[in-house]
């Protein structure tokens, strides 16, 4: 873990993971040569993680060397070129467990789409008021390949998305990504996934993935209340805002102290105008990093998340701006407020209070 009095902003180099789903955006995204991917196919960058299964690294060390200790949270790059299984994740109490790991929240933000993409998310009204009266005869007609026999549409809601809606996926939330989306995630530091369906694709050898229904009928949500639009803290278009805005609190279980803020500078803005949300923001996210006064301020990390534009940070012990942020890189920030940033554009700041 960084240790002084002075703030830390430092770089991330992100871990590619290769997906059948993924897309060769996902290079290009990252401002990387498109020679580099042409063999294989990556789903997804792990921005920010200590995750051993994808390690992200701040010059010779990896992150977890880095800080040595694990983050509650990670950071993923989703690029696909078609639908994700669909799938659940389980809660804190349960992934304890059953597997000896924590549970899994998430939220995702759009980044790029084509115009007819879309997400699954929850169990339709009108397919859990079928069953309202028999949860066992649900739970029996999922073991039977329900996903094979009935139209997905008739199951789950799919939503339309645009670039910037925001989405949070709770623990026990039927969910897929679809096709020809570029999103950011935001995540709990887990890599369970329990898979439900996965729209009987084969691999090379005629092979179907491995699903997990026993344990997805364990932890699936089936209540009215959870499964609508309203309780996934839904943001049509965050681009919008013209205030910073904190979209979630307490992202994780009780241990970690979680909270993930937007800030945006929109094209409109009039130069004189500009001039000073910028020096509000700039005092919103030091009071964010510099912690309350009764926190210990060695504990405060950040990510800062770049979504359009590009700023540049300069921090005051250096001699000029040396660090710049530009869209889908990502930095690792320390505590401290003795730093200053020009540039226009969006980004996210998830802040954690570690124990």
């Amino acid at each position: 873990m960084p240790t002084g009095n002075n703030m830390k902003i430092l770089p991330i180099s992100p871990y590619f993971s290769e997906r059948p789903w993924g897309s060769h955006r996902l290079f290009s995204l990252k401002g990387l040569p498109a020679s580099l991917e042409q063999e294989k196919i990556y789903g997804e960058s792990w921005e920010v993680s200590t995750l051993r299964e994808g390690l992200t690294s701040i010059g010779e060390k990896n992150l977890l060397e880095f800080l040595q200790r694990p983050l509650p949270y990670v950071v993923k790059l989703i690029s696909t070129s078609m639908e994700l299984s669909v799938q659940v994740h389980p809660n804190d109490e349960y992934a304890y467990k059953e597997e000896r790991e924590l549970g899994k929240n998430e939220c995702w933000v759009i980044l790029n789409c084509q115009p007819d993409s879309g997400i699954y998310l929850g169990f339709r009204k009108e397919f859990l008021e079928k069953y309202k009266d028999d949860e066992a005869k649900l739970k029996q007609d999922f073991f039977d390949g329900l996903f094979s026999l009935i139209p997905i549409d008739e199951i789950l809601n799919f939503y339309p998305v645009r670039s910037g809606d925001y989405f949070f996926i709770p623990a026990g939330t039927v969910h897929a990504i679809g096709k020809n989306i570029d999103l950011i995630e935001f995540q709990s530091a887990s890599g369970l996934t329990y898979r439900i369906w996965d729209w009987d694709r084969t691999d090379s050898k005629g092979n179907k993935r491995e699903l997990h229904l026993k344990k997805s009928m364990d932890v699936l949500n089936f209540s009215v209340e959870s499964n609508q639009l309203t309780y996934f803290q839904s943001f049509p278009n965050i681009y919008q805002l013209r205030e910073t805005q904190t979209l979630y609190t307490n992202f994780s279980d009780s241990r970690f102290q979680f909270q993930i803020h937007f800030f945006c500078w929109p094209k409109n803005f009039s130069s004189e105008e500009f001039t000073e949300k910028r020096k509000v923001w700039l005092q919103t996210l030091k009071n964010v990093l510099s912690g309350s006064p009764a926190a210990d301020k060695k504990n405060i990390i950040g990510t800062l998340t770049m979504l359009d534009g590009g700023i540049r940070f300069k921090e005051y012990h250096l001699a000029s701006f040396t660090t710049y942020l530009l869209q889908s890189e990502n930095l690792f920030v320390s505590h401290g407020d003795d730093f200053d940033f020009h540039g226009q554009g969006a980004f996210f700041l998830l802040t954690c209070i570690l124990s």
